[in-house]
Parts: C-alpha cells; sequence; structure tokens
C-alpha cells in the first residue's frame, strides 16, 4: 500500500453534528465534568453579549431533578427568515455549527447550534410582540416543527427560554454540579453589573445576585480601607482590579479573562511583580521578595477588545507582552496617594 492510498482511506471528513458529537473535546475541553459545565456556559455567554446594549438583563437559570437544565432571559432570539432557506434565524443559529452569535460579530463564543448537538433533547422557546415561536431537537436534528402561537401574558414581554439535557451517551456524566452553577451565576453578576441573575436548584430554592458594584462583590471579604482600585486599557485590552489586604497571610485572588475564570497565567504574575516592584519602589524596601506579600484579597478582570476569536485572546495570557503590561499598570496604581495604605498593608518583612 502506498503512502497515498493510505491517506486516502484513512481521512474521515466529519461535518455538522456528526464532527461535534464524535470529537467533542474539540469544543468543550473534554466530556467530564468541566466540558458540561463548559457546554452550559455557552448559553449564558451568549446572553451576556448584549448587556451593555440592553441594561436590566434578566438571567433565570433553573436545576431540574432530570438532570435538565433551562436558562431563559430577557432578550428575543431573532425570528426573521433567514435568505438563503426561508427557515427562522434561532432555527438556523440552533442548527448550524460555527453559526456565531445572534447578537455579536465576534465568533468566539460556544455557539447554540454545538450545544444542541451534545444534548440528548433542547427545546427552544423565543417570544416577542405578542408571538411565541419554539422548536425541539434530539441529538441536534429537528424533533418537532417550527411552532408559532400567540404568546400568553408573561414576566418578560420579549425573551428566550432554552432547556437542554446533556447527552449521557456523549458526558461520562451529565450531572450538573450545583455549587458550580450557582457560583458560575454570582460572577457573572459582578461582571455584568447591569444584569441580574436567579437560580434555581432542583428542590426549587432561589437565590438571586445582583451586584450594580461590579467586580468588587467578588472580594472575599467585605472592603476595607486598604482597598486598591484601577483600571487600564489598550487598543487590544481592557484591565480592571479590585484588591485589599485581608487578615489571612494566604492571597484570594478571582480572575477573568472575557468573562471566564482564569485561574492561571502572565496576567496574575505581572499583578503580583507589580506590586512587588511597588514595595521595592515606593515604600523603599529593595530587598522585599514575593512571599512576603501579605494577604492579598483581589479581584483581576481581562477583556480582549479586538474580534479576534476566543482562543488567540486566552493565549494572550501566555504573553510576555501581558505580563509586561500589567505588571506596569500595577506600578502605576500603586505609585497613587489613594494607594498608600494598600502598600504599606501588604508588605511584612516576617510573617
Amino acid at each position: 500500500m502506498s503512502d497515498n492510498d493510505y491517506i486516502t482511506t484513512k481521512i474521515q471528513v466529519l461535518e455538522g453534528f456528526e464532527a461535534v458529537r464524535r470529537r467533542p473535546g474539540m469544543y468543550i475541553g473534554d466530556v467530564e465534568e468541566d466540558g458540561l459545565h463548559e457546554m452550559v456556559d455557552g448559553l449564558f455567554a451568549h446572553v451576556l453579549e448584549h448587556v451593555s446594549d440592553q441594561p436590566n438583563t434578566h438571567v433565570h437559570v433553573t436545576l431540574h431533578e432530570n438532570q435538565s437544565i433551562t436558562v431563559a432571559n430577557n432578550r428575543a432570539l431573532p425570528t426573521k427568515p433567514y435568505k438563503d432557506t426561508g427557515q427562522p434565524l434561532f432555527d438556523v443559529l440552533f442548527q448550524t455549527i460555527y453559526g456565531g452569535s445572534p447578537y455579536s460579530k465576534k465568533l468566539w463564543t460556544l455557539n447554540y447550534a454545538v450545544l444542541n448537538a451534545l444534548c440528548i433533547q433542547t427545546h427552544v422557546n423565543t417570544w416577542i410582540d405578542g408571538k411565541q415561536w419554539s422548536r425541539t431537537y434530539i441529538c441536534g436534528s429537528p424533533a418537532s416543527e417550527i411552532k408559532v402561537d400567540q404568546h400568553p401574558t408573561a414576566e418578560w414581554p420579549q425573551g428566550t427560554r432554552v432547556t437542554c439535557k446533556p447527552d449521557i451517551a456523549i458526558f461520562l456524566s451529565n450531572r450538573f454540579q450545583e455549587e458550580r452553577i450557582k457560583e458560575r451565576c454570582q460572577h457573572l453578576a459582578a461582571l455584568s453589573p447591569d444584569s441580574q441573575f436567579t437560580f434555581t436548584n432542583e428542590e426549587g430554592e432561589s437565590e438571586t445576585f445582583h451586584y450594580p458594584q461590579g467586580l468588587e462583590a467578588l472580594l472575599n471579604s467585605p472592603p476595607n480601607g486598604s482597598l486598591l482600585h484601577f483600571q487600564a486599557k489598550t487598543e487590544d485590552f481592557a484591565l480592571e482590579v479590585y484588591a485589599q489586604v485581608q487578615d489571612s497571610p494566604k492571597h484570594t485572588l478571582r480572575t477573568f479573562m472575557n468573562n471566564k475564570p482564569m485561574p492561571q497565567g502572565t496576567h496574575i504574575q505581572g499583578f503580583f511583580h507589580g506590586l512587588l516592584a511597588a514595595v521595592r519602589q515606593v515604600t523603599q524596601q529593595p530587598s522585599a521578595e514575593l512571599d512576603q506579600l501579605y494577604g492579598v484579597d483581589a479581584v483581576l478582570r481581562l477583556e480582549s477588545l479586538n474580534d479576534s476569536w476566543q482562543p488567540h485572546a486566552l493565549r494572550s495570557i501566555g504573553d510576555q507582552k501581558i505580563f509586561h503590561w500589567i505588571k506596569e499598570q500595577t506600578l502605576l496604581a500603586c505609585q497613587q496617594p489613594a494607594a498608600q495604605r494598600f502598600l504599606s498593608s501588604v508588605y511584612v518583612a516576617t510573617f
């Protein structure tokens, strides 16, 4: 057998839902707990893309006893006919891999069709102007006709409700972790101060998260007199940091890249090296070391401002340019008079 014969017989071309269902790790990372939650996180991402255009966004997240999950929000999906097929656009979004977001030109959020492909059943309901469109899918493929009828009076004049159940044939476990989903709702409410998230568990117990103060709400303890807050921006990235010194010598950090938790990377290293540089210069402690920084309680958010895809943006956290830029911005912030109490508290010669 020649090399060419081997190539032509071994190569498989996977398209559409088949590609997602046979290679789910390419889309959600893995088929374990992380991948399961990454899949449903795509629903949150689409909702949050339009928060700046529509303040007072409400998101309701409900876990059900049968291990399905419902995400509802007060924004309707587009229902106009698609120019090529005449299908309502929401239906195109749920059946087209790489179909993008209905609210943004950015393509780096996990799209609806990927979620649809990975679920044994998905039910979509969207309403606006008194009309309601709905359809059910099984393993990504339509299982019902598109139904259009009058929408009864509801809490929101327009909105969307998506209920999906992960396919146990794909995932090693299809059980969502209540605390993980609830924490994600809490984080997203702080990352988008104009939004409100309500989480309801399997027992019907609900909790609402709304943080007009933004990232400050995610500090491990209530703000104290040592609070440091600063923002910075370039053509490609925006940075916001809240930091204070807490009673415990251990550091507590919550860091995000494009609204996603990012607990490791040069963005964190840059922040701490900036603090160290400030301690050495501003407080005149040239021999200070990183392990002498005491109990930093911080929330850091780094956001990509260009239209690059998410994988490119996430790779940037390993970029030395990001390290040096965040280090420089942290040092500049700590040189301001308002940062003096923070600096005097964050460094101790021994502890």
